[in-house]
């Protein structure tokens, strides 16, 4: 693996921990993660989103 595709799953690692962790903190009014995915799984076009989104994540970092 190269150093630049290294840094950059880490970055997108960093970022994807301060978002799930971001709604955590005491008084806050952000919805935390499973929050979202809740109100996004109520609709079929949430589903459908969260369905393309596996997708695209399945093909960028599992598809080598």
């Amino acid at each position: 693996m190269s150093v630049s595709r290294a840094v950059t799953l880490l970055a997108f690692a960093c970022i994807g921990a301060s978002v799930a962790t971001i709604g955590r903190r005491p008084g806050s009014d952000v919805p935390t993660l499973p929050q979202l995915l809740d109100l996004a799984m109520r609709s079929p076009a949430g589903r459908a989103s969260a369905l393309l989104s596996w997708v695209w994540v399945g093909w960028h970092f599992f598809g080598r």
